[in-house]
């Protein structure tokens, strides 16, 4: 509710200027730069990135993001597996996180009879969320956000891979994905003449266990 009435507001303040400024014997309305950069972003169709804690608040954020217009992509909770085809039919981008649960404990019979069906399946599918994402046909990119480091993210990736993504998926989605998504492609996301020259050199495919990244270059 809180997040309607901000677009809402933005948008009266949008149109509110643009009245005033047509006639200057109106009333003058109150600035607000916080409105004014809202209703700019909105205007200029700029993207928006919606935080959704588990499946059902995707399906809502793009609910949210039709009824405004939006130019939305949803940062996931990794739980999108659960309502696959919904969410593959929103044509929302997805920020994938690679947070994958970690194993129940089961090594007592007493413990295991602690764990549920639901959790030993999360645990067990988690893995494979960007490989259906992915096979659904929605676009995905992949993010360190969430983990407690960020060093173990290329082994998170390879765990991905393990479990269905392909290696040409996983590259795309750390590469030409997130840079058409946040409209810096023409500049990023491939190596061609006249873009930043941001590069990482290995010894390796960079998606095998063993390969050592040897550099990373920034702008060449």
């Amino acid at each position: 509710a809180l997040a309607r009435q901000a677009m809402y507001d933005a948008r009266w303040y949008r149109n509110a200027w643009k009245v005033y400024n047509a006639n200057h014997n109106l009333p003058r309305p109150d600035r607000s730069d916080a409105l004014a950069a809202l209703a700019m972003w909105d205007a200029d169709q700029k993207l928006f990135i919606a935080d959704a804690r588990n499946e059902l608040y995707f399906l809502r954020a793009d609910r949210f993001a039709r009824e405004f217009g939006l130019n939305v992509a949803i940062y996931g909770s990794g739980d999108e597996y659960r309502r696959l085809d919904a969410i593959a039919a929103t044509g929302r981008a997805v920020i994938v996180p690679l947070t994958f649960p970690t194993a129940p404990n089961v090594a007592t019979a007493e413990a295991a009879m602690n764990v549920s069906l639901e959790r030993l399946m999360a645990w067990d599918i988690a893995t494979e969320n960007p490989a259906r994402l992915d096979a659904a046909g929605v676009n995905i990119a992949l993010t360190t956000s969430g983990l407690d480091d960020a060093g173990k993210f290329l082994a998170a990736v390879r765990t991905a891979i393990e479990r269905g993504l392909s290696e040409e998926a996983a590259l795309r989605a750390l590469t030409t994905t997130p840079a058409k998504l946040l409209g810096v492609d023409d500049r990023m996301g491939t190596l061609q003449v006249g873009r930043v020259g941001n590069l990482i050199i290995t010894d390796g495919p960079l998606f095998a266990k063993e390969t050592q990244i040897y550099e990373t270059w920034v702008e060449g």
